[in-house]
């Protein structure tokens, strides 16, 4: 009786974490689509962060869901659905979508999320800078999540971390 309950108990949990990644999906659609149209703008507002900050909106997850919509819905065609469940039927960490973006490539996008969907993020942090053929720590000592700016989150100007940019708003 207690294991059904636990593992109806999971189940709940695994879908709710489902549902997350979709709405942040969503989020990442709604939030390109806003600033590549630069809606800010029609608001009174002079650039995207300032309108980010005064709605509440956490401008590192605004950059992150963006990339990952940039990299695999607009870059590689990968439909969210697809892309946010795994073969299994589990859905799919969007965070470590985010973390391999720097190495999705036009023929790699199987075995990356093979990748994604096999090791946790330690794991993936490691694979992510052999493939970027740096050593850890990374040449500006940046391990973390990767930037979504023209530069780089510590100053390294010449940072690779990041394969979409955009453009940094006043």
């Amino acid at each position: 009786a207690q294991a059904e309950a636990a593992f109806q108990a999971q189940e709940r949990i695994v879908a709710l974490q489902g549902h997350i990644e979709s709405v942040i999906m969503e989020f990442g659609r709604e939030v390109w689509e806003f600033h590549q149209a630069k809606l800010w703008l029609a608001l009174g507002y002079d650039g995207f962060r300032p309108w980010a900050a005064d709605v509440g909106i956490d401008i590192r997850r605004a950059y992150m869901a963006m990339g990952v919509h940039a990299t695999y819905v607009i870059g590689r065609g990968v439909q969210p659905v697809a892309l946010l469940t795994r073969p299994d039927g589990r859905p799919r960490s969007y965070a470590k979508l985010d973390l391999v973006r720097p190495i999705v490539t036009e023929g790699n996008l199987d075995q990356v999320l093979a990748l994604v969907d096999a090791h946790p993020v330690g794991e993936l942090r490691k694979a992510v800078a052999e493939q970027l053929h740096r050593a850890l720590p990374g040449p500006c000592g940046w391990l973390g999540d990767y930037c979504y700016k023209q530069r780089c989150p510590i100053g390294n100007d010449a940072c690779r971390g990041c394969k979409v940019k955009f453009e940094e708003e006043a």
